[in-house]
């Protein structure tokens, strides 16, 4: 779906620039890690909660997969255990991503007939 809004255009020119983040209650399987690993690839931030990361224990890991799946591909992979901070890097992310986008403003909108829309 991601892909559509980026092929159909007029909201940036890859599905790393969207204003979009995958959320997950709780990693529960290697599966999901798998589909998670996929859409970080495709440049979607995914963030799971619950009970914590799988490889916490490595910062260096952990960093990577953060900043520097972002410099690669654009999105992240991160756990965070509580809700209150899922919801404030969600928020986070969209806020950047909108401001790169310029669309984190209020602007004055403008309504033509259908045919001057096309």
């Amino acid at each position: 779906m991601l892909a559509d809004v980026v092929a159909t255009g007029g909201l940036g020119d890859d599905i790393a620039g969207l204003p979009a983040v995958a959320l997950s209650p709780e990693w529960f399987s290697e599966k999901a890690l798998e589909i998670a690993t996929y859409a970080v690839g495709s440049g979607v931030h995914v963030i799971f909660g619950g009970v914590g990361s799988p490889v916490a224990n490595s910062a260096s890991v952990t960093e990577y997969m953060i900043d520097g799946w972002t410099e690669r591909y654009g999105g992240s992979l991160r756990f965070i255990k509580e809700p209150h901070d899922t919801v404030t890097a969600t928020l986070d992310l969209l806020d950047a991503s909108r401001m790169a986008l310029k669309i984190d403003t209020a602007h004055e909108r403008v309504l033509f007939a259908l045919d001057r829309r096309r």
